[in-house]
């Protein structure tokens, strides 16, 4: 059995209904970094912000960001 990483994509997307500001205080919050420097992670390109993460972890991650307003995604 081989061991499948992960990564974590985003591309600036919103969940239905998230308000840009809030969710940009939400994932610096969650990165434990200034709004400002994430800046990237919503300018509309595809960033990835997390790598080799087993499929447990790159759930959780894609949870945590949905929670906070940000979609992402979990690729192999």
């Amino acid at each position: 059995m081989t061991n499948q990483t992960y990564q974590i994509v985003v591309s600036g997307q919103l969940t239905a209904g998230a308000i840009l500001a809030q969710v940009k205080e939400k994932v610096a919050g969650l990165f434990k970094m200034p709004a400002a420097k994430l800046e990237p992670l919503f300018s509309g390109q595809r960033i990835v912000v997390k790598k080799g993460l087993d499929q447990a972890a790159a759930r959780r991650y894609v949870d945590a960001l949905q929670e906070a307003g940000l979609l992402s995604s979990a690729e192999i």
